[in-house]
């Protein structure tokens, strides 16, 4: 008799835990350098899209644990500020160029690239963050499209970060 109740009960704990903690997706707020108009470019999910918003945040609905990056600059500004998912959600110049080449990559990605998709979503962005600290005020003399080869490729070492020629 134990079994009669303990089995449908077991099936309603199995249909609750699908319904509220495997969701596909979680809001995820990440934090402008300030208030205003920004325009924002972002990649998510193997998708770019550019919007509008004021400051000083905005929230996105995203695949969970995906990587999404955003890259934010004020109308008429030329500083960009950038910040990767799930490992900075504040906006800031630093990140900026790991942002863009996230961007880059997603952009410049098809269908008939999946392994490029694969990389995007499986690179250790956080480590390329890091990494890039070492060339601060100095990013964007990074020879971006070596980098974005070396990571679509999954070959991507330290030594790929270098200024371009």
């Amino acid at each position: 008799m134990k079994n009669f109740y303990f089995m449908p009960a077991l099936v309603l704990a199995f249909f609750l835990m699908g319904c509220t903690f495997w969701d596909e997706g979680e809001s995820v707020s990440f934090t402008l350098p300030g208030e205003g108009l920004w325009v924002i470019h972002g990649a998510c999910s193997g998708k770019t899209f550019s919007i509008e918003e004021e400051g000083p945040e905005v929230v996105l609905f995203i695949g969970k644990n995906e990587p999404c990056a955003l890259l934010a600059s004020r109308k008429n500004r030329l500083e960009i500020y950038g910040a990767i998912s799930p490992f900075t959600t504040v906006l800031d110049l630093e990140t900026a160029w790991p942002a863009e080449v996230f961007y880059s990559l997603t952009a410049g990605s098809t269908d008939s690239s999946e392994r490029t998709a694969r990389q995007i979503q499986f690179f250790n962005w956080g480590r390329l963050i890091e990494e890039c600290r070492d060339y601060e005020g100095n990013l964007w003399a990074l020879d971006k499209e070596h980098a974005m080869k070396a990571i679509a490729s999954g070959k991507f070492k330290k030594s790929d970060l270098k200024l371009q020629d």
